[in-house]
């Protein structure tokens, strides 16, 4: 879950996927409730979430998607 640090406020979520340990890679993924858009959440999440999966889970490669219809 990504919580908002100023007040525990549920933003979204945000995880890896398809995870293929002999290729070392996943996708990534994250949905913030539409509010919520255009703050820099899932940038933040996201790059927490890559740091992790690189510097712990020693991945070589993550992919993601986005969605369209969030101008941010």
């Amino acid at each position: 879950a990504i919580d908002r640090v100023s007040d525990g406020a549920f933003v979204g979520w945000c995880g890896l996927s398809e995870w293929n340990p002999v290729c070392r890679s996943a996708s990534l993924g994250y949905c913030l409730d539409e509010p919520m858009w255009g703050h820099g959440y899932g940038t933040e999440a996201a790059r927490a979430l890559l740091g992790w999966a690189f510097e712990t889970l020693d991945l070589n490669r993550v992919q993601a998607e986005a969605d369209t219809r969030n101008a941010a």
